[in-house]
């Protein structure tokens, strides 16, 4: 953890809004004897609270510790990953006692997995199989050329490699390694990235992408993912990009996902980000916007979630 999380940056937010900020992760959940769903959490209340005092904090366990059953939360942003199924039955439990949880539990478990947006025929997305098959696999490889593997859940940039045309035994390790990173069911996409093009992370919120920063891959690195050397990089949100999500988000809507983070290359979507959207840090301070401020505000003060407008064609951009 440090000061540049999304996570951090959202609680700080929030506490710039006046409200209490509690830090818990899923061993602080417990159902008790007389079957209360209760937890203990690191609690924050001082609005003057800095980035860097609430990371050191944390990882000092100096943070007051407090012990409360889950409703005492008014809300609960789910920022997790894995998402393991002890902790969904926890959080179904959370919302049934009225506790209003970003986002909505059944939506993640629907739309977290890489193999959901591949089911959106309507959305631009890159040519693409998930299969656990390699046999599939291969022929789907066979017909593409290059083409980009990753695992069905995973973030980061973990166990993802690029594979050039036929290239059938570079192909094979890939697979096995995706394979063994996460459900075991692989995303093989066609390769749509070029040397010199940034990948955009844009912020999506009720229904509005409200704005977003652009990551340029290290050199001789074929991802753009922080973790593997990328840059991030100020940018403008184009009407372009506003007409390649607009397909997306009535999907989005109508799972009862409010705010996602989704990854734009080349004019495809690649990837879209439930479960813990990143880019507040990096979109706020190269663009010199508040949108933790904005996010805290619109989801905590109980502004209504948007409209789900008609699902809308894509169509192809003509330069």
């Amino acid at each position: 953890m440090d000061c540049t999380w999304t996570t951090v940056h959202l609680a700080v937010a929030a506490l710039r809004e006046g409200h209490t900020v509690g830090f818990l992760d899923r061993t602080d959940l417990s159902v008790e004897a007389n079957g209360e769903l209760r937890t203990r959490f690191s609690k924050f209340n001082d609005p003057g609270t800095t980035p860097e005092e609430m990371v050191q904090a944390l990882k000092s366990r100096r943070a007051a510790r407090v012990s409360r059953p889950i409703d005492y939360f008014d809300s609960l942003f789910l920022r997790v990953r894995p998402f393991p199924d002890s902790l969904k039955t926890l959080m179904l439990l959370a919302r049934e006692q009225g506790v209003c949880i970003f986002n909505d539990p059944i939506g993640l478990i629907r739309t977290s997995p890489k193999s959901w947006l591949a089911t959106l025929s309507d959305v631009s997305t890159p040519e693409t199989l998930v299969t656990q098959r390699i046999a599939a696999g291969e022929l789907f490889f066979q017909q593409l050329g290059a083409v980009i593997v990753k695992p069905n859940t995973g973030s980061g940039g973990t166990s993802v490699a690029r594979v050039s045309a036929h290239d059938y035994g570079a192909f094979q390790l890939a697979f096995h390694r995706a394979a063994q990173h996460g459900d075991g069911s692989v995303v093989i996409q066609s390769d749509v990235g070029k040397p010199h093009e940034p990948e955009k992370r844009l912020l999506w919120l009720d229904g509005e992408v409200v704005g977003g920063y652009q990551r340029a891959r290290a050199p001789g690195e074929f991802r753009h993912n922080l973790k593997q050397g990328g840059v991030p990089q100020s940018m403008n949100v184009s009407p372009l990009d506003r007409s390649l999500v607009a397909p997306l988000t009535p999907h989005l809507l109508t799972a009862g996902i409010r705010f996602a983070g989704i990854d734009l290359l080349c004019n495809h979507i690649l990837e879209v980000n439930v479960l813990n959207p990143g880019g507040t840090f990096y979109a706020d301070r190269l663009n010199h916007t508040q949108l933790a401020q904005r996010i805290i505000h619109q989801l905590v003060t109980g502004a209504d979630p948007a409209p789900i407008p008609e699902k809308t064609k894509w169509v192809p951009h003509v330069p």
